[in-house]
């Protein structure tokens, strides 16, 4: 039988052991930023947001987040165009960068509208048709 001051003991020792577990999760995504962030301080060209596009998707991968790609976009407003610089949706491949009209596309005038809010997140979930339209 367990008495009183073995249970706490071993109540705090599990109490530790979450905490610990928690300290790693965060020093690894603190480890993941700093990869991100290095990469984009060593940037002297905007062609290179396809190589830390990469890198964002593969420092999330390695989180344990499941995307299909990461990327960049550059919003010419007055030429009412972007230009996406992403990663391929592997782990060592980027695409080559596009250039299109934002206006014409719902999710991506849905995007913009959202960064003209303020907002830093946005989501869409499509699926059947809507997404082999998309592609």
């Amino acid at each position: 039988m367990v008495n009183n001051q073995e249970e706490l003991l071993l109540a705090k020792i599990a109490e530790l052991e979450k905490l610990h577990i928690v300290h790693i999760r965060e020093i690894a995504i603190e480890e993941a930023l700093e990869k991100v962030r290095a990469r984009t301080m060593a940037m002297q060209q905007s062609n290179e947001l396809a190589q830390t596009a990469l890198q964002l998707f593969q420092q999330l991968q390695n989180l344990g987040f499941s995307f299909w790609r990461t990327g960049f976009y550059i919003w010419k407003k007055e030429e009412g165009l972007v230009q996406g610089w992403t990663s391929n949706g592997e782990m060592t491949g980027i695409l080559q960068p596009i250039l299109f009209p934002w206006k014409e596309d719902e999710g991506h005038n849905a995007i913009y509208e959202s960064s003209l809010k303020g907002e830093s997140i946005w989501e869409q979930y499509l699926d059947g048709e809507a997404l082999k339209k998309l592609f």
